[in-house]
């Protein structure tokens, strides 16, 4: 009677560590799959901050991207005149364009040194005038263009001095 006993005791016991244990790997596979769905969320927010050109789309959904030289030049300024240190990025529909913007790049970084130096530099380097800036590159440069269109321009440096 007494072993009897004590193999009931072992059977409820080990059904209850099965249980126990089922619980537990319940509770991390739940776990891990909410911080999966949390983390690949908090991946879309962080590239869509990244995003600061205003343009509200992912990273992941911008397309290919051509970097133009830097450019030094004197712009207009109240002061008188002012060095502006300025990168820019084209945001380009194909491959082909960016050999296109290769082969043409004394005459796109003319059309951009011309709209650069005719800017007042108060202007450009606010938000509105930034953004406005951008466009006016983008539809000019775009005219000299066959092979495709520059979908957006990006600025990776802009420092007056």
């Amino acid at each position: 009677m007494q072993a009897r006993k004590i193999l009931i005791f072992l059977i409820l016991l080990f059904i209850i560590v099965i249980i126990s244990i089922s619980a537990i790997v319940s509770t991390i596979l739940m776990d891990n799959n909410n911080s999966i769905a949390d983390s690949n969320m908090k991946n879309k927010v962080i590239l869509q901050m990244k995003n600061k050109s205003g343009d509200s789309r992912f990273l992941s959904e911008i397309g290919e991207i051509y970097s133009l030289d830097q450019f030094v030049l004197n712009v207009r300024s109240k002061e008188g005149k002012c060095t502006l240190k300025i990168s820019m990025n084209f945001e380009i529909e194909n491959e082909a364009l960016a050999a296109e913007l290769e082969e043409k790049k004394p005459i796109i970084r003319d059309t951009i040194i011309t709209i650069l130096s005719s800017k007042d530099i108060e202007i450009i380097s606010k938000n509105k005038g930034n953004e406005k800036l951008k466009n006016e590159i983008m539809r000019k440069v775009n005219l000299h263009l066959k092979n495709g269109k520059i979908k957006h321009v990006y600025f990776t440096d802009f420092i007056v001095k």
